[in-house]
């Protein structure tokens, strides 16, 4: 029997070997002071700033219990391109596992503070 898997599923390691091929012609990426440590405010700013300007929606609209998807209206390549954006902003690296695992805005918040070592409780 065939599955189909979805969309998400099928986009995201796609793109992220494309986004990885031009990183690594790329070489390291430049030093980011801004990027090294993000306050939880800082953070939440930053996120919604990266999601607005690659939506296009209102500021309102995005708040730590907005789902990607559903109150969004992200589609796969929606999300690829955020997750591409927060990467390059903050200077980290999302992997694919987690990456799909991220629902909505606060859990992306709660992931980027994770690896400035402060979690928001």
């Amino acid at each position: 029997m065939w599955t189909i898997p979805s969309r998400e599923s099928a986009a995201l390691p796609v793109f992220r070997e494309v986004v990885d091929s031009f990183k690594a012609e790329a070489g390291p990426p430049d030093e980011n002071p801004a990027a090294a440590s993000p306050t939880g405010d800082d953070a939440r700013s930053r996120v919604v700033r990266i999601i607005v300007g690659q939506l296009g929606i209102n500021p309102s609209k995005v708040t730590p219990t907005s789902r990607f998807t559903e109150d969004l209206g992200t589609d796969s390549l929606d999300i690829v391109e955020l997750i591409m954006a927060v990467e390059e902003d903050f200077g980290v690296a999302i992997p694919n596992e987690t990456a799909a695992n991220l629902k909505t805005v606060g859990d992306l918040v709660r992931w980027i503070d994770a690896q400035a070592g402060k979690v928001e409780k």
